[in-house]
């Protein structure tokens, strides 16, 4: 599994910035507006600044200097009083979850800075090894990642498609990037081609443990056990709403990637 941090521009004095767990995982994080700020554990604020990056969200403030148009996609670099608010002014980098607590601000600055691209992979990304939960993409396709996701966003909402939870999210392809380039490039950016899913729901769907019939029931593959649906919050009420285009993609995941049988419904 891979996060992408938010990695603000260098300081006058050159110091690297990112969005990293400096209070660790469970502590509090200052971000959002900067007139209007919140508080929240670090991987809600991460996804909040994810959700304010991709929607482009603003707000305008009444400050002493007058109106203010100020963007949600901030956070309080420090625990200081007068820490400065940044943003991911220089971009993104994608790191594995579990490197996460030993990340630097000079290693994901200095990825950014070399890559030239504003969403980039990380060497320990691309090195390593791929596994059940951990969906390895290739850097170069990151390029149109922001633009998918975009459009995923638009027309799910921010939260889960099943579940509804509104952190750790991501937009899912329902026929994969890979065989996408091989045989229909243009839908590597369809958004019909997408699902918001939070972590779990989408490592069970690229596994093929999960799929869905064309009304969006959901369908589970019989190497997924009861004990693993209860663990995952797999449940007999879970069906998501699908446009009709995005028909011809899930039926290309349950001929070629769902590992069960078509007939075999969670009722």
């Amino acid at each position: 599994m891979s996060i992408f941090i938010p990695v603000s521009s260098r300081s006058p004095g050159k110091e690297a910035r990112a969005f990293l767990p400096f209070n660790g995982m469970e502590g509090a994080y200052t971000h959002g507006f900067k007139a209007e700020p919140t508080t929240s554990k670090y991987l809600n604020a991460l996804a909040a600044i994810q959700r304010g990056y991709l929607s482009d969200e603003t707000k305008t403030f009444l400050t002493r200097k007058g109106p203010e148009n100020q963007r949600c996609d901030k956070w309080r670099h420090g625990n200081q009083t007068g820490s400065p608010l940044l943003g991911p002014t220089l971009g993104w980098v994608e790191i594995p979850f579990e490197f996460l607590s030993t990340a630097t601000h000079e290693e994901l600055t200095s990825e950014r800075e070399r890559s030239g691209i504003t969403i980039t992979s990380s060497v320990r990304s691309n090195a390593h090894s791929e596994g059940v939960l951990f969906r390895q993409v290739a850097a170069e396709s990151r390029t149109f990642q922001l633009a998918f996701r975009i459009g995923a966003l638009k027309l799910w909402g921010p939260a889960c498609a099943l579940s509804g939870a509104s952190c750790l999210l991501e937009a899912a392809h329902i026929k994969g990037v890979a065989t996408c380039k091989l045989s229909d490039p243009k839908a590597i950016t369809d958004p019909f081609n997408s699902i918001i899913l939070n972590i779990s729901f989408h490592a069970l769907l690229d596994e093929g443990l999960i799929s869905f019939t064309d009304e969006g029931n959901l369908l589970i593959s019989d190497e997924l056990s009861k004990k693993d649906c209860d663990v995952y919050g797999v449940n007999t009420q879970l069906k998501a709403s699908f446009h009709p285009n995005a028909v011809k993609y899930l039926q290309y995941h349950r001929r070629n990637l769902f590992r069960g049988a078509t007939s075999h419904f969670l009722r």
